[in-house]
């Protein structure tokens, strides 16, 4: 038996040439029911706002006998608005005809000025070909060409500054009158002299004088007064002991606070920098370790803190006690 297979071809295109299904079309006009229904809101709206309006200019009077229906309210707005604006259709046209009446004239230009802006536009431009007759001054004593027969405006620069520079003869004689007047010679010095160096330092150095004096005046007022009687400042120094532990049936600890934990701080840094020497002596002295002990350092270092932060402990291990006693090399010596 034979099996046919069926293979849809839009699989086997790509998907842009890949034929779509035809899309439906929306209606998208509006129904009769709903322009009906808006048709009528706006007429509504329009209405109340009419009769909001004559009720504040206190110009409509409602004389209802029989209430109306909504279709002859709205044939009336409408009759009322056709009225309204045929109203001002007829107000428009008497204010054109006044002003018609009235005899408004229109300043024209005269036919003169019409003329003469006639002539003005088809009068030639003679200004774009105008030529100017440039001269050029040939009493100038400096050239722009290297090795012409004019110098160049550098040489010529530097030949007049030249001549500025040289000293001019002097040709005229001086005539020397040798008569010796009368007069007073003004005097050469000058008004007003700076002071000497060594009139400066003297100055400085009594200044510096008498500051040191005022100085040591107001410390020497201070002290009489502190020496006075009934001023003198007496310091004494207070000491206070706490009692910790189980004591006359109470039992006392210590609550440290942020000054006795930074003393214990500062205590513990000096502790670990003890050397090892001072720590085993340290031990060995109070009995917690025997001579020639080879315990680790650090746990030696920790025993040592305990010890010394915990008060005057002593370990009253007799053995350790007389071991330490036979192997002490200074003692037996």
């Amino acid at each position: 038996m034979s099996k046919s297979i069926i293979i849809n071809t839009d699989y086997l295109s790509t998907k842009k040439n890949r034929g779509g299904g035809e899309k439906p079309i929306r209606n998208t006009s509006l129904k009769p029911n709903k322009i009906k229904q808006a048709l009528i809101n706006r007429i509504k709206t329009y209405h109340s706002e009419l009769l909001n309006k004559d009720r504040i200019e206190g110009e409509a009077t409602v004389v209802a006998e029989t209430p109306k229906s909504e279709f002859e309210e709205s044939v009336e707005m409408f009759n009322q608005m056709a009225k309204e604006k045929d109203r001002r259709d007829e107000r428009r046209k008497m204010r054109f005809n006044a002003n018609l009446a009235s005899g408004t004239q229109i300043d024209l230009p005269s036919p003169a000025y019409l003329e003469e802006s006639r002539t003005r536009k088809n009068r030639p431009n003679n200004n774009n070909n105008t030529t100017f007759k440039i001269t050029a001054n040939d009493n100038v004593p400096y050239g722009i060409l290297k090795g012409g027969s004019k110098p160049t405006y550098r040489q010529f620069s530097q030949s007049q500054q030249h001549i500025q520079n040289s000293p001019t003869p002097v040709s005229e004689t001086l005539e020397i009158n040798t008569e010796v007047q009368n007069e007073q010679v003004p005097s050469l010095e000058p008004e007003t002299r700076l002071p000497s160096p060594e009139t400066i330092y003297y100055e400085r150095s009594k200044r510096f004088d008498d500051f040191k004096k005022r100085f040591n005046q107001k410390l020497q007022q201070k002290a009489s007064q502190l020496d006075a009687p009934g001023t003198r400042c007496i310091r004494k120094k207070v000491k206070k002991h706490r009692t910790l532990g189980k004591h006359k049936g109470k039992i006392s600890i210590l609550v440290k606070n942020y000054e006795t934990r930074r003393k214990i701080e500062k205590e513990c840094a000096i502790l670990k920098e003890k050397p090892i020497g001072v720590v085993k002596d340290f031990l060995r002295e109070r009995g917690f370790i025997k001579m020639g002990s080879s315990a680790p350092d650090h746990i030696l270092r920790q025993m040592y803190e305990s010890c010394f932060l915990s008060g005057d402990v002593n370990n009253l291990n007799g053995e350790n006690l007389l071991h330490n006693y036979l192997h002490d090399d200074n003692q037996n010596a």
